[in-house]
């Protein structure tokens, strides 16, 4: 077996970037499984659908960028859960509710 096929690239993503790409659909709950990603950046699209719950699971993040997209319902209280947590832009958003106190 090649020494490369048994490597999950996905393991040492730090930054996932696609602003201004005009994605759509929903922020998949599997981003939650990027264990060591730092920035995720999915600012200026067309994203719809919730925050998922499972970004809380990324406890090395230290940007999320969901700026100017159509997310819809309330901030996750799990992103409390990013100690490392310095930025989040969730700005031009149809997002309801209270910033979670954990935040």
């Amino acid at each position: 077996m090649h020494p490369l096929k048994s490597v999950n690239f996905f393991d040492f993503c730090q930054v996932f970037s696609s602003n201004l790409v005009r994605l759509e659909g929903v922020i998949p709950s599997s981003l939650g499984q990027l264990k060591n990603l730092k920035q995720l950046l999915l600012g200026s699209n067309q994203l719809t659908g919730s925050i998922p719950k499972e970004l809380g699971l990324l406890n090395k993040s230290i940007i999320f960028d969901f700026k100017e997209n159509q997310l819809t319902g309330e901030i996750p209280k799990e992103l409390g859960n990013l100690s490392a947590l310095r930025q989040l832009d969730i700005t031009a958003n149809q997002l309801i509710g209270n910033i979670p106190m954990e935040l």
